[in-house]
């Protein structure tokens, strides 16, 4: 998995990925900037596509750090326990279609099976 990590004011902004291809032709951390856009006053901005929220492709402001820190520390590891105990703003599927990103690029490739899918749909966008 590789993770990408910036921050700019009080927005921090991590991507995760474990797509070793990019089948849809747009890298992933654009859809970090299409969220940053709608991250106003919510402390997480992040997708909702598939089976559920993408915490890996989300928007953190730096605030929810301590928040994070906090759970850790008792170790309560699950990130999307912590959603509602700050502002968090869910992008569901059809505003990440509006923006012109398919949700197959949350799909998981964590077995051969859902490798060769990922292939399989890379050949297809190509022709």
């Amino acid at each position: 998995m590789t993770t990408t990590c910036q921050g700019i004011g009080r927005i921090e902004t991590c991507f995760a990925c474990t797509q070793p291809v990019r089948p849809f032709g747009r890298p992933g951390t654009a859809i970090l900037y299409q969220v940053a856009t709608v991250l106003l006053a919510a402390w997480v901005t992040l997708p909702e596509a598939g089976k559920g929220l993408q915490p890996l492709c989300a928007v953190y402001r730096r605030d929810f750090r301590e928040v994070a820190e906090r759970a850790l520390s008792k170790k309560k590891n699950k990130i999307d326990r912590l959603f509602a105990d700050v502002e968090t703003r869910v992008i569901a599927e059809p505003e990440i279609a509006r923006m012109g990103f398919p949700v197959e690029m949350f799909q998981n490739l964590n077995t051969p099976e859902e490798f060769a899918k990922a292939e399989r749909l890379f050949d297809q966008s190509r022709s």
